[in-house]
Parts: structure tokens; sequence; C-alpha cells
């Protein structure tokens, strides 16, 4: 895999899953989007075989929620159908919103794999570790966990006081891409495998 990057949940979605029992099992979907809450992946440069990472803070701990690799994109109206089972001639020609409402009225509680936000990405997963909400990283890495965009120079994690966040500001908005020792600290934080991030 080339790459790892980072995806910011807020403790509401985090509480959100924890009610649907989506905890210790794998996750499916990862989605993207237009909005803060959802960033866009593809934008990020998310590709097959990449590792996106949820993260999330909670009192200024980071916690790491589950590994994902990626395995491909599918369009909304594909997602609901195939993954989702909503009847095709039911989503075709509607608008999004009109689709996520399909979704909620017929489908159900259906946890993580449940749309958020705007312009909606959908990455599939080839496999993923399960959803956890205890791995939290130790105090004394948080300040030398580093992010290395395509373009520009290496970034590390702002706000970060006696190894807590003071603030997730450096987190939040957009995907983030790993350097490779942090990538290596969060797959195996997870349990990835070695052979599963470079």
């Amino acid at each position: 895999m080339d790459s790892a990057y980072t995806l910011l949940w807020t403790r509401e979605r985090c509480t959100a899953l924890r009610k649907t029992g989506n905890e210790g099992k794998p996750l499916r979907v990862l989605f993207g989007g237009i909005h803060q809450s959802a960033p866009s992946l593809k934008h990020a440069g998310v590709e097959r075989g990449d590792v996106l990472y949820p993260v999330s803070v909670y009192k200024g701990t980071l916690y790491v929620l589950a590994g994902v690799i990626v395995d491909r994109y599918v369009e909304f109206a594909e997602y609901a159908v195939s993954q989702l089972g909503l009847e095709p001639h039911k989503v075709v020609g509607r608008h999004e919103y009109e689709i996520k409402e399909l979704i909620e009225d017929q489908c159900g509680p259906v946890g993580h794999r449940s749309p958020y936000g705007c312009g909606t990405e959908v990455a599939l997963a080839a496999r993923s570790t399960p959803l956890r909400f205890d791995l939290a990283v130790a105090p004394e890495h948080p300040e030398a966990i580093s992010f290395c965009p395509r373009r520009g120079g290496r970034l590390g994690l702002l706000h970060v006081r006696e190894g807590n966040l003071a603030s997730a500001i450096s987190l939040q908005g957009s995907v983030r891409r790993l350097c490779g020792p942090s990538a290596e600290l969060f797959a195996n934080l997870v349990g990835l495998s070695e052979k599963s991030v470079r």
C-alpha cells in the first residue's frame, strides 16, 4: 500500500455507532464528501489499496478507531442498491437526499453504513480491523505524529500539550496523509499486519 490517511469522526458519530452495535465489527464502507464533517477522500488522493484510519479525539486523547483498506469507489445510487438492497427502480434518477431518505425508511439503522454529508463519496472496504473506541495513542506519541502532504513539507499535530491535544483543529475538515513512521504506529495500534502498510 502506498499511503495511509486519517479521517476525523466526531464524538457524536462515535456515540451513534456504539448505539447501533458496530463496535467490535469490521467497517465495510467509508464516506467522504464536500462538507467538513465528511471531507473528500478523492480530493485527498485516497486510492484502491490505501489505508484509512478513522480517528477521534476525546478529552485531549487521540483514538484510532480502525484500519480500513480501500477496495474501490462506487456511485452513491449503486451503493444503495448493491450494498443496502434498495430496488434499482427506486433510486434511478433520484437526488442524493431522496436516496438517503429511502435508506432511512427502508433499511432502518445500518450503523456505519448509513451515509452522511453531501456530495457523498462511497469507498468500499477490501478489509478492515474491528471498530474499537479504546485504542488510545500513548501520551508520548502525539508530538511525533506527522503528515506528509503530496505537496509541501511535513506537518505535525497542532496544540499538543503534555501528550494531549488541546484542540483537534489539525485533524478537522480534511483527510490527512500520514508519514511512514506515523502510519506504522497506527497500523500497530489497530493490529494491521506490517505487510498492510508501507
